[in-house]
């Protein structure tokens, strides 16, 4: 049984390279992807780890750090 299973990827052997190469090729996309992934991950906590804050402020319906919006000068109080 595996004799018949090699001999039949072996019987053509540009096409059973070009499909290794193709197997090789998606596995790398997918490596490079959650590289990519990692990176956005560290890279989006990075302001939140370097700053020495006890409390964050920020205007209302502010999605991240990133893309804060200007507070109104009306609603800042100083005490």
């Amino acid at each position: 049984m595996v004799d018949l299973a090699l001999k039949t990827l072996l019987h053509d052997k540009l096409r059973f390279v070009i499909t290794v190469s193709g197997v090789a090729f998606a596995v790398t996309l997918v490596f490079v992807q959650v590289g990519l992934f990692i990176g956005l991950l560290d890279n989006a906590s990075i302001t939140i780890e370097h700053i020495d804050a006890d409390l964050w402020v920020t205007s209302k319906n502010t999605p991240n750090v990133d893309f804060a919006h200007a507070t109104d000068r009306r609603r800042c109080v100083r005490s």
